[in-house]
């Protein structure tokens, strides 16, 4: 431990002027990683579990019921195209872009970007489009169908 750190944990440092700052790669791999400091010697605890609890402190269940309400992006993929800017700057209302898929070809659902499933397109009511999920890709499936 360097001097500066021990004078810091047996209390501040005598004399004005500013408290120095940590040494380069100080805190890491320390209980103190995940503190930030707040100026005039104060920290605030960022993200840390440590042993010390508050007495009497409730203890919640990990379930995945604490994920219910998370909000992810969900996109489906109807087909791809790459084109050239030539190309791409000549597109006017009217034009069509000929996508990698066929007509009756299962369109991907991307879940934060990462293949989720595949399925058909669907009307709803005769106004909507939806889509059934005809199969649901793994992990290993996901990362080898991960769109460019």
């Amino acid at each position: 431990m360097s001097d500066e750190m021990a004078a810091a944990a047996t209390g501040p440092a005598s004399g004005p002027g500013p408290e120095p700052g940590p040494e380069p790669g100080a805190g890491v791999g320390t209980a103190d990683a995940g503190a930030v400091p707040m100026g005039g010697g104060a920290e605030m605890r960022v993200g840390m579990a440590t042993d010390a609890e508050p007495a009497g402190a409730p203890e919640l269940p990990v379930t995945i019921e604490l994920l219910h309400d998370v909000e992810l992006k969900v996109e489906v993929v109807l087909g791809r195209a790459r084109l050239p800017l030539r190309d791409l700057l000549a597109l006017r209302p009217g034009s069509t872009i000929e996508l990698d898929r066929t007509r009756n070809s299962p369109v991907d659902v991307l879940v934060n970007g990462t293949l989720f499933a595949r399925g058909d397109i669907v009307v709803i009511d005769d106004a909507e489009l939806g889509v059934q999920i005809d199969t649901v890709v793994g992990a290993e499936g996901a990362r080898q169908g991960r769109p460019a």
